[in-house]
C-alpha cells in the first residue's frame, strides 16, 4: 500500500509492505574474513571498502541479479531489491514506468545492503546509506507522481534530503 503523508507541510510518500506488515529487518551479514593479513598487513578481499565498493558498482540493476550467483554477504541485499522490485511492479503495472521502478528497486536494495553493512561495524556504510535512502524516496517520489498518487513536487527539496 502507498501511503502519503504530509512532513514539513510537504507530501511524504511512504510504501508499506503487505508482504511482511512493513519494513523487513535487517538482513544478517556474513562477517568477512580479517581485513587485513596478519603476516603482510594488506587488505584482503572482502574487507568492508571493498563490500562497499562493491554495492555502489552493482547498483544499477541490482535488483535484477539471480540471488543464488552473487557472493553469500550479498544474497540478501540482492533478494530484498527482488521482491521489492517485484511489490512495486505489481502496484506500478504500467510500462512506461518500468524503469523507474527497477531505479528504485535498485536503490532500495543498495541502501539496505549499506544498512546492514553499516550494522556490521562499518560506519562509512551508514553516511553512503543515508544518501542511498534520500535516492530511493525522491525514485519513489517521482514514481508515485507520474502515476497519479501524489501531485509533482516543487523545486526545493525536502528538509530531510538535504544533505548537512
Amino acid at each position: 500500500m502507498v501511503a502519503v503523508n504530509t512532513s514539513h507541510g510537504r507530501p511524504r510518500v511512504e510504501l508499506r509492505r503487505p508482504s511482511d506488515g512493513g519494513t523487513p529487518a535487517l538482513p544478517a551479514t556474513e562477517d568477512a574474513a580479517p581485513e587485513r593479513d596478519a603476516t603482510s598487513g594488506r587488505w584482503v578481499k572482502g574487507n568492508r571498502a571493498a563490500r562497499r565498493r562493491t554495492l555502489k558498482r552493482l547498483a544499477s540493476g541490482i535488483s535484477t541479479l539471480n540471488p543464488t550467483a552473487v557472493a553469500p554477504w550479498l544474497q540478501p541485499s540482492v533478494r530484498e531489491g527482488v521482491s521489492y522490485a517485484m511489490e512495486l511492479a505489481a502496484r506500478f503495472p504500467d510500462p512506461a514506468l518500468a524503469r523507474l521502478v527497477g531505479a528504485a528497486a535498485d536503490a532500495h536494495a543498495v541502501y539496505r545492503g549499506l544498512l546492514a553493512q553499516g550494522a556490521a561495524g562499518d560506519a562509512q556504510a551508514l553516511t553512503d546509506a543515508r544518501a542511498w535512502l534520500r535516492e530511493a524516496r525522491a525514485t519513489l517520489r517521482e514514481l508515485c507522481a507520474l502515476a497519479g498518487i501524489t501531485k509533482p513536487a516543487e523545486d526545493e527539496p525536502d528538509p530531510w534530503e538535504v544533505r548537512r
